[in-house]
């Protein structure tokens, strides 16, 4: 990762869903972070599921156990 994806990648962590109060990243909507051209391009292919979400995020909105219960929720 190069220093300014690195950057990117930061000022991304320090976006809050309204409705969840938790980064955006650590819920595992960002997938991958590349700058060319200073372009941002939105994948939304592999679909996300809860095994996405960090530990940190899964501990705030008080998700346990196993994940592969909750993936196809």
């Amino acid at each position: 990762m190069t220093p300014v994806e690195q950057q990117v990648w930061d000022a991304l962590t320090a976006v809050i869903d309204p409705e969840l109060n938790v980064s955006i990243v650590d819920l595992g909507l960002i997938y991958e972070v590349e700058v060319r051209d200073a372009r941002v391009q939105l994948v939304w292919y592999p679909v996300w599921s809860i095994a996405r979400m960090s530990p940190k995020a899964r501990r705030q909105l008080g998700i346990g156990g196993n994940l592969h219960d909750h993936q196809n929720r």
